[in-house]
């Protein structure tokens, strides 16, 4: 479709053009919806008048069209497009280019078939993007096991502690401090004051909960509705903020409390190095892991420079297909 309204196979559409060819893809599209999409198309207000729209940036427009109640958007009907009458013909339409188009014209066929495969590539990394953030997200909801099962559970924990502590720098000693057991609790008291305020972090704390689970509601409706990826991305971020929060007004409550945080876990906090470590690992673990995802993961920021023990768990269950 794009070709018959580029007749001489330039490899752009100017606003003529370009409205034949969307009224062409979309029939039931009104007037007023047509020019509203051209100006869109137009984003730099010169686009249309120096050179024109090539066929990637009609591509990439069409994949990122405003999502709005109040407007209409390009809608692309299979049955339709599968019946459409195509009037040009390939040799006529090359019989007839002047002298010396031909060649031009094959040169802009190649860029555009180039710049085509560059931007699918991009488009697939993309959706790989969001649909890895959805996932792992979803793993962190299913608390301590990520929806792994128990002896998955423990092989992976088993073996992100023992490598983190095999190839990991120790972190400097902290000064001792005087920490008073209570042998009934199992747990650290330490008789100095903590500084902080304990009403305080239980109103801040239950503000981060609302906070969180409003977040995490915002985030199932845009991903099951017409949430457009930016919006998913923002969430997605606000949530991971939310629970990073979340964590910290967690053990701010457990020392003001008297309480050492740390012995609240299990294990002492352990981190990977995602950069250097991560690929490693998952090849000890049998995790599947491309060099692609590495480079995907790193580029949007999925996991941290430093992953926990829970976020391994979390990675592993998606990387694995259990979520």
């Amino acid at each position: 479709l794009f070709c018959e309204c580029d007749k001489g196979f330039g490899g752009v559409l100017d606003r003529f053009d370009l409205t034949v060819l969307l009224k062409k893809l979309d029939q039931h599209a009104a007037a007023r919806d047509i020019s509203r999409w051209v100006q869109e198309l137009d984003r730099s207000g010169d686009a249309l008048t120096e050179g024109g729209v090539s066929f990637v940036e009609l591509l990439d427009w069409y994949e990122h069209q405003p999502h709005t109640t109040s407007h209409r958007t390009l809608r692309l009907n299979p049955n339709t497009l599968a019946h459409l009458s195509f009037t040009y013909s390939l040799p006529s339409l090359v019989a007839s280019l002047p002298p010396g188009h031909l060649s031009r014209a094959v040169d802009s066929l190649q860029l555009t078939y180039l710049q085509s495969a560059a931007w699918s590539h991009e488009l697939r990394i993309r959706n790989h993007t969001v649909i890895e953030k959805a996932s792992y997200l979803a793993a962190r909801s299913l608390g301590k096991h990520a929806g792994l099962t128990e002896a998955d559970y423990e092989k992976y924990t088993f073996l992100f502690r023992q490598f983190v502590k095999e190839n990991s720098t120790k972190p400097a000693e902290q000064p001792t401090r005087n920490i008073e057991i209570d042998p009934r609790k199992e747990e650290a008291v330490d008789p100095g004051s903590s500084g902080l305020c304990l009403d305080t972090l239980k109103v801040d704390m239950k503000q981060c909960i609302e906070q969180l689970s409003s977040a995490r509601k915002s985030y199932n409706d845009a991903l099951l509705g017409d949430g457009s990826p930016e919006e998913i991305n923002n969430l997605q971020e606000l949530i991971s903020d939310l629970e990073e929060k979340e964590r910290s007004l967690q053990a701010n409550i457990l020392t003001a409390k008297g309480i050492n945080p740390a012995l609240k876990h299990e294990t002492p906090q352990l981190t990977l190095d995602v950069d250097e470590d991560l690929t490693k690992l998952c090849v000890l673990a049998g995790i599947p892991l491309s060099y692609q995802e590495v480079q995907v993961m790193k580029s949007v920021g999925i996991y941290k420079s430093k992953m926990d023990a829970h976020s391994f768990l979390c990675f592993a269950a998606v990387r694995n297909g259990k979520v």
